[in-house]
């Protein structure tokens, strides 16, 4: 089971490739933003301790006019709320975002941005290799002013199997905004000092004000007398993961950074493709290995070890939180409950 829900997506119903999607931590509280635009784009409203942040994420095809970009554009930001955060591969060059050069559509862009309530995160460093082994600045990032020191933005190291480099958008808005429920150990409970512990208040004026008071009074009453399991960070596994995907991996990576020291090296460039292929025949059969391998378990065995075998593929288990909403107001937190 995934740790993310189901994505926020736009997909192009005739062209391949070129959709959006926005996946969210199931431990964020967030809601879909219905954009009405002509643009392929996504958006969510996440519900932070923080405060709201609306995320949006656009591609721009290369297809499209340069003006017409920037009306549709223009009008897609006047309908989001602030704050903002937005995303999009824009198909375009200029030297504000890095580029050694511009073209219509930068100029476009960089235009509207310097007239709009935006601040651009790039740093100026590539965000695309091209299957020629030529880097471009093609993916942008920008907020709204009260966020940009909130961010630090830059490109992973690793394409990943991509001809884009993965954006690394890091901040501290989402701490600590669902911690991980406690796990009571019940059989070492001493329920005596529970039930002395219990204290049940009768002074509420709302069901709401009962419900939070009432779940304040049992949470204290079991952090006197009932222990609490060690909780370790969750780490996704991937089980088909080898010493030789790690091996094939690290080669990979040195290869594409020997190349980034001398750009334009055919020998180099030649060397870091044959790694990269390396890499992914190398995971492919990895994957292919562990499946065959996990499939033979089932020709043996009881129906609860089927089980068991099929709960092990659950990468993470499901956040407990909610979101409540009350006249456009989103609780995540029952004692924030009036």
């Amino acid at each position: 089971m995934s740790s993310y829900q189901p994505p926020v997506r736009h997909d192009r119903p005739i062209q391949r490739g070129g959709g959006v999607a926005i996946f969210v931590k199931s431990s964020l509280a967030f809601t879909p933003v219905v954009v009405d635009s002509p643009l392929v784009v996504a958006a969510v409203r996440l519900h932070l301790p923080s405060g709201d942040l609306t995320v949006c994420t656009v591609y721009l095809p290369p297809s499209l006019a340069p003006d017409y970009v920037a009306d549709s554009l223009s009008l897609l930001l006047e309908s989001l709320p602030s704050p903002l955060l937005l995303t999009m591969d824009a198909n375009a060059h200029h030297p504000l975002w890095g580029s050694p050069h511009s073209d219509t559509r930068g100029a476009v862009l960089a235009d509207l941005f310097s007239n709009s309530d935006l601040i651009l995160l790039n740093t100026g460093e590539p965000t695309y290799l091209s299957s020629a082994g030529t880097f471009s600045h093609l993916d942008l990032s920008l907020c709204s002013p009260a966020l940009a020191s909130s961010f630090a933005w830059s490109p992973h190291h690793d394409p990943l199997n991509s001809d884009h480099f993965p954006i690394l958008l890091e901040s501290c808005l989402s701490k600590n905004c669902s911690p991980a429920p406690p796990r009571w150990r019940l059989r070492d409970a001493d329920w005596a000092l529970f039930n002395k512990s219990l204290v049940l208040s009768e002074d509420f004026v709302t069901s709401n004000q009962a419900c939070a008071l009432t779940t304040a009074a049992l949470t204290a009453a079991a952090q006197a007398s009932i222990p609490v399991s060690a909780s370790l960070p969750h780490r996704r596994i991937s089980f088909w993961w080898t010493k030789e995907c790690s091996v094939a991996r690290r080669n990979k990576n040195k290869a594409l950074s020997r190349y980034r020291c001398h750009l334009g090296d055919i020998a180099l460039w030649i060397l870091y493709k044959r790694a990269r292929a390396l890499f992914r025949s190398v995971v492919r059969q990895a994957k292919a290995d562990s499946w065959h391998e996990f499939l033979s378990r089932f020709r043996s065995g009881t129906s609860s070890d089927v089980w068991k075998r099929v709960s092990a593929l659950r990468s993470s288990p499901r956040s407990r939180q909610i979101a409540l909403a009350d006249n456009d107001l989103y609780i995540s937190d029952p004692l924030m409950v009036a």
